[in-house]
């Protein structure tokens, strides 16, 4: 179980009804909220498609279910050739996507260099929430601009080393782990005269209609960042759909 979303608990829950072992890899050292339980095996780190295929075998892996996040496409990609060649089973998990309200404030766009392009254009201040991986994007078109980047990221020591070497001031930068509710995120963003917000098309559980709702609130922009599109063989949205599957295909 490729782990990285906050659904990969229900989909651990619905695989350990039915396996003895569940293998999970996390991309990072991040804390992953697991109940204990003596079948379920923890690895940390990235893996590229040479790793996984060795893991794959070294480990006796027989399926990969990849509930990794909506936008860690190039894990996915790298899960989906690691299968082929190792010729098991890949499956995708994705959560649900979520309708946005119809406003001239919510604006979608294609990727993450659209979204720091347009997000200048819209207003002075610019409030960041899709994490560090896109920082070094928007901290240098934000200085090309004249504008003002808050980011608000996990509460960790590598959160706070990268925003600090893309040169985001201390100040600015928000450390704090979600979910975060729609009154949390309107006085936030209020108190620091916030204009625009970024985000990512990450779903429910990704707090976006929270994020949608406060905009709409405060009368500021919301840039959102659509998913990456991939051609999954087999996907799923529903843990039980999925354990279901499993069971009729004879993987488990």
């Amino acid at each position: 179980l490729m782990a990285g979303s906050s659904e990969a608990r229900e989909v651990l829950s619905a695989l350990l009804k039915d396996v003895d072992r569940v293998l999970v890899t996390t991309a990072t050292d991040y804390p992953y909220p697991l109940d204990s339980d003596n079948r379920v095996e923890m690895r940390q780190g990235r893996l590229d498609k040479e790793l996984m295929v060795g893991l794959i075998r070294s480990e006796g892996v027989s399926c990969l279910v990849d509930a990794t996040h909506p936008f860690a496409a190039e894990a996915s990609s790298n899960a989906m050739k690691a299968c082929r060649e190792a010729a098991i089973p890949y499956i995708r998990f994705e959560r649900k996507g979520l309708p946005l309200p119809q406003s001239d404030l919510v604006h979608c766009v294609e990727n993450v260099e659209a979204a720091a392009r347009l997000s200048c254009c819209l207003g002075e201040t610019i409030f960041l929430s899709t994490g560090t991986k896109d920082l070094e994007v928007f901290c240098r078109m934000t200085g090309e601009k004249g504008r003002k980047l808050i980011a608000r990221v996990l509460p960790s020591a590598k959160s706070m080393e990268r925003c600090l070497q893309a040169g985001i001031e201390p100040d600015d930068i928000i450390a704090m782990k979600g979910p975060f509710s729609t009154r949390m995120n309107a006085v936030l963003w209020s108190e620091l005269n916030v204009d625009v917000v970024v985000a990512k098309e990450s779903g429910e559980e990704g707090g976006l209609g929270e994020k949608a709702e406060a905009v709409q609130e405060l009368g500021i922009h919301l840039v959102v960042v659509k998913r990456p599109v991939l051609d999954y063989p087999v996907c799923f949205q529903e843990a039980e759909s999925l354990r279901s599957y499993l069971r009729e295909q004879r993987i488990i």
